[in-house]
């Protein structure tokens, strides 16, 4: 019964079960070429007495980093399946019997993903080893090991042990008032103000976030090796830009918008909330694009360029797709607001033109900040592999692309997501 109750709900909820198993594929997939490039006799990865530092911890940083996405891609999948554990929970099952429903759900997935992802990798193969030929200039070749087929599987049950454990809590510390309603809980960091005087002014801490946020990148060109450490506090002036410019930028531009445009006020708004909901995610994209960059540099074994390059690809694939992730938890709760927004007046034309634009803002900022760091890292290192045009337009595409389809993702996702409002309320 279980089992047969699964199914059923991955087929009713079909959209967000294929994304969460195309995660479980290009994270098998990646794992999967990973470990077999890793675990060479060139490189020597074994987790025990491994013979390179660098393909070590970057086999550590790659793994924190994948589960991490699989948690995004989990968080995307169970929040929006919170009516179907509360109906559970009032159908009398225990908290046992939920977790063999959510394990279900997610060995299926993981058990129909799993050889997917294996045989992309397997068909991968033959084309970076021509790569690793051609524009690395090596007789080296990536073979596949036995290995790597039980260090992925491993490292993949791991992951979904603890998301499951995750998602056990989820229902546990929330009633089944909160979980049909989709009420949410949120929790205010922000210290109190406390009859205090801050002690910047406003226009004296903008100032000094976007000092913060340029000078830096400035600075690449005077200490190009130190550009990691650089990039760093770079991204920590970025995060202040988003509090202290960003977002007070879009309050303005809301307050001062005539009411006979209604769109603008209407895409700012959710834009402004975007901005407040993704800031993590987006910062974490360029981190491991920057991070990895930074590793690529002094490297001259062509299968640990190799190793760098596959994990750059992957890595900015699935940190956009955690973007896509959170972008779609967030918007799917906005159903309300449209359905609103409908009654009042906005017709679909409006509707549907609030959503590209606040879609198309979102992503294209995110593009642009993440292209203004890699054009002046390329520019400031003159004397690195990032000379070579190949390595660099290969670089710039494996970063750009994976927003912009991703953009086009979200778009779909949220116009199909919201198009329910605007259709029942018109018919």
């Amino acid at each position: 019964m279980i089992v047969k109750n699964a199914v059923r709900s991955l087929r009713n909820d079909f959209t967000r079960a294929f994304f969460y198993w195309l995660t479980f594929v290009l994270t098998s997939m990646f794992m999967f070429l990973f470990f077999n490039i890793s675990m060479s006799d060139s490189v020597g990865v074994t987790f025990i007495n491994s013979r390179t530092d660098l393909a070590t911890t970057l086999t550590v940083c790659v793994i924190i980093a994948a589960s991490i996405d699989i948690f995004f891609a989990n968080d995307f999948f169970i929040k929006n399946k919170a009516k179907d554990l509360a109906v559970q929970l009032v159908c009398g099952a225990t908290y046992i019997q939920l977790a063999s429903y959510l394990l279900t759900q997610t060995f299926i997935l993981l058990a129909l993903a799993i050889p997917v992802g294996i045989t992309l990798a397997l068909l991968l193969l033959p084309l970076m080893n021509l790569f690793m030929t051609y524009y690395l200039h090596t007789t080296a070749v990536i073979s596949v090991s036995a290995g790597a087929i039980g260090s992925t599987v491993f490292v993949l049950v791991f992951v979904i042990f603890w998301t499951t454990i995750l998602n056990l809590s989820f229902a546990y510390r929330n009633s089944i008032a909160m979980l049909i309603n989709g009420s949410n809980i949120s929790i205010d960091l922000e210290m109190p103000y406390m009859g205090m005087k801050p002690l910047f002014s406003k226009r004296t801490k903008k100032i000094i976030w976007l000092c913060l946020f340029l000078v830096p990148v400035i600075l690449y060109y005077f200490n190009s090796e130190s550009f990691m450490m650089l990039s760093m506090f770079s991204l920590v002036g970025l995060n202040g830009c988003f509090k202290s410019i960003v977002l007070p930028y879009l309050d303005r531009r809301i307050n001062d918008i005539r009411l006979d445009d209604a769109e603008s006020i209407v895409y700012l708004g959710f834009l402004r909330r975007d901005v407040k909901v993704l800031k993590k995610n987006i910062i974490m994209l360029f981190i491991l694009a920057i991070l990895l960059l930074a590793t690529m540099v002094n490297l001259e074994d062509p299968l640990e360029i190799m190793l760098v390059l596959l994990s750059y690809a992957v890595m900015n694939i699935m940190q956009s797709l955690s973007v896509v992730f959170t972008y779609a938890t967030e918007t799917s709760a906005r159903y309300r607001k449209y359905l609103a927004l409908s009654q009042i007046g906005f017709r679909e034309d409006d509707l549907r033109k609030v959503i590209r634009s606040e879609a198309s803002l979102l992503y294209g900022s995110l593009l642009c900040i993440g292209l203004f760091y890699l054009l002046n890292i390329f520019i400031a290192l003159k004397t690195s592999v990032f000379t070579q045009p190949l390595i660099i337009t290969l670089l710039t595409t494996l970063f750009a692309v994976p927003v912009i389809l991703c953009f086009a993702v979200s778009l779909v996702y949220y116009i199909k997501a919201m198009s329910p409002a605007w259709t029942d309320e018109w018919n």
